[in-house]
């Protein structure tokens, strides 16, 4: 099968019609996140969408996504931290254990996903060795290294179900190789009938997984792993929570809005960064939590 990848190119009229499909999507988002965060109800929205929207049908979906992720949106903020020139050196070298002990998780990670079919957050690794305390190491598999790893399949997986959608197969292998690549079933046998549902006519199809079949999976798998570059964490910045780099209250210095207590390389002696909040948070009014990145 050969595809071409053309540039897309839109009348005036389009593009306008476009970008306003794009704003009304956006400001039903917005809207529909701050009416769940002041406590209303799902079938509220629903109604107010079904009132005011022709697109009715996208925002349904789009406040399902909202209803799921509402809990779970935090927003970044750049703040402003002067260091001296020995805590700068201190960073620096613990950001380098760091890239290498989260390369070393990595790695423990894909041979559990080669064996299990899957990648695990709460893995032991207690012998993977490391200058860094265990506290960092299960703080670096849980917030960078399988996060990363996770997503990273997702987007494999995304384009393996592209692959077989467009392929010359039969209509049943598909439906086969699509239900294997959904329940991650590339590698580790889990299921021994692949079942597919027709939505549009709400039919539910059962089919034997043939072992030709799970072969092919596996090769169309495989090839697709091997061709995408896998994450290194070369440049991964440090992604910390309480656990190592605890938010304080300024007891004395007064100056600043917050310190981070963080630990270093070497135990019991943590060192502390001054934080100092921009205009623009405090003129939002929203709490921190206890995650912090430090980049180079």
């Amino acid at each position: 099968m050969i595809t071409l990848q053309f540039r897309l190119e839109l009348h005036k009229e389009d593009r306008k019609a476009l970008k306003d499909l794009m704003r009304r999507q956006s400001s039903c988002m917005r809207y529909a996140c701050n009416r769940l965060l002041e406590g209303k109800k799902r079938k509220e929205l629903q109604y107010i969408f079904g009132l005011r929207n022709q697109f009715q049908f996208l925002l349904t979906n789009l406040l399902k996504h909202t209803i799921l992720l509402n809990i779970k949106m935090h927003r970044a903020i750049h703040v402003s931290c002067p260091l001296t020139k020995r805590k700068k050196d201190i960073i620096k070298k613990l950001l380098i254990e760091y890239r290498k002990t989260a390369k070393a998780i990595a790695g423990y990670q894909w041979f559990l996903f080669f064996n299990t079919g899957s990648f695990n957050r709460k893995a032991n690794i207690k012998h993977i060795s490391s200058n860094l305390s265990e506290r960092y190491k299960y703080t670096i598999q849980y917030h960078v290294v399988v996060p990363v790893l996770e997503g990273f399949i997702s987007n494999l997986k995304n384009r393996f179900a592209e692959i077989v959608k467009n392929s010359n197969l039969p209509e049943k292998t598909k439906r086969v190789l699509l239900y294997l690549n959904k329940n991650n079933e590339w590698l580790i046998r889990k299921s021994e009938k692949a079942v597919y549902v027709e939505y549009k006519n709400k039919t539910v199809f059962e089919y034997d997984i043939t072992e030709e079949e799970r072969l092919l999976v596996k090769k169309v798998f495989k090839h697709l792993l091997n061709k995408w570059r896998k994450p290194k964490f070369n440049k991964v910045s440090l992604i910390l929570d309480s656990k190592t780099a605890l938010i304080e209250e300024p007891e004395k210095a007064k100056h600043f809005d917050r310190w981070i207590r963080l630990s270093t390389l070497e135990k019991g002696k943590p060192i502390y960064l001054p934080v100092k909040f921009h205009d623009y948070f405090e003129k939002r009014g929203r709490k921190t939590t206890n995650l912090v990145q430090i980049g180079e």
